[in-house]
């Protein structure tokens, strides 16, 4: 499948049971978006027998050094694309995105970001503004998220050098379900490597079994600072002790004691804000807070749905 004639031309090639999925579908071609972007949507089932659906998108970026209208202009009809995908569907966009993205590290506990630790550490200012857009509307690079032998997906011509600027994106909500994403042999003759992924196709999916360690990794042990806080905690610790097992080893009798005070005493630490808010936090906070106030303000007058009919012959009048 072939978009509309544009500056440039991207498609979509199905196997035969991809196109029988995408007829299931409805048989729609959303390539409307100028020459960049293409997406369709497929019906399969799992193998419980349920229905799920792929909104599936091809995109070209415009060069890193293209006109920064000519970007805005990209991300806007990326932005019509991805409004078509109906709830619930899963999304996957297989992207050229010709800007240099990098890597994040980030820890355990902390929330999934736009990019994941896997790939070249190199990013660009086309890199930026494309990670911006991903972290703003909820999505990530799955291809940075699993380690590979190499991740260079295109050789430049000068100087040789190479850079990771084709990825398989999706929702932090969705990638769940990827087991592998990264380069690949290409399948025909191209300056670029082919990337590829894999993904499960199940109505529902198990959640990973949190272990022990990660469950204290969410606790706010910045408490313990406080002198009544800190006492309050060594002699629940002492309490459990006390009452623990006399078979058990010392050193897991006093373990076990530990853990089972830190979850009935420290909360669970606040949830951490994105880069791009930890940087504005001071301008971001006031601003969140005067919006609070003004919908705090609104939420006292009365809404239309429950004006009485002598309200309205009031507002009539006025």
């Amino acid at each position: 499948m072939k978009g509309r004639r544009g500056e440039q031309g991207v498609g979509i090639a199905l196997s035969q049971r991809g196109v029988a999925s995408w007829k299931k579908a409805g048989s729609v071609l959303h390539d409307d978006f100028g020459g960049r972007i293409i997406a369709v949507r497929l019906q399969l089932r799992d193998t419980s027998g349920k229905w799920v659906c792929i909104f599936l998108v091809s995109a070209y970026c415009p060069v890193g050094s293209s006109d920064p209208d000519k970007w805005e202009i990209f991300l806007s009809q990326l932005d019509s694309c991805l409004a078509r995908r109906v709830r619930g569907d899963v999304l996957l966009i297989g992207i050229d995105s010709n800007s240099s993205i990098g890597t994040m590290q980030r820890a355990e506990n902390e929330p999934m970001t736009a990019v994941g630790p896997h790939g070249y550490n190199h990013l660009n200012h086309a890199g930026e503004r494309l990670r911006t857009y991903l972290e703003v509307n909820g999505l990530t690079a799955a291809t940075t998220y699993f380690k590979k032998n190499t991740y260079g997906t295109w050789i430049h011509p000068r100087s040789k050098k190479s850079h990771q600027i084709d990825h398989f994106i999706t929702s932090k909500s969705d990638f769940c379900r990827l087991i592998d994403a990264g380069c690949s042999k290409p399948l025909l003759d191209s300056d670029h490597l082919a990337v590829i992924c894999k993904l499960r196709i199940a109505a529902r999916l198990k959640k990973r079994n949190t272990t022990p360690r990660q469950k204290l990794l969410k606790l706010d042990t910045s408490e313990l600072k406080e002198k009544g806080r800190f006492a309050e905690f060594c002699n629940s610790v002492m309490e459990k002790f006390d009452n623990s097992a006399g078979d058990l080893d010392y050193y897991t009798r006093v373990s076990n004691a530990m853990e089972e005070a830190a979850k009935e005493i420290l909360p669970n630490k606040p949830r951490a804000q994105p880069s791009w808010f930890a940087i504005a936090k001071e301008k971001l906070s006031k601003l969140i807070e005067e919006r609070n106030s003004a919908m705090a303000v609104s939420f006292q007058h009365r809404t239309r749905s429950r004006l009485t009919p002598r309200d309205f012959a009031v507002h009539a009048k006025t």
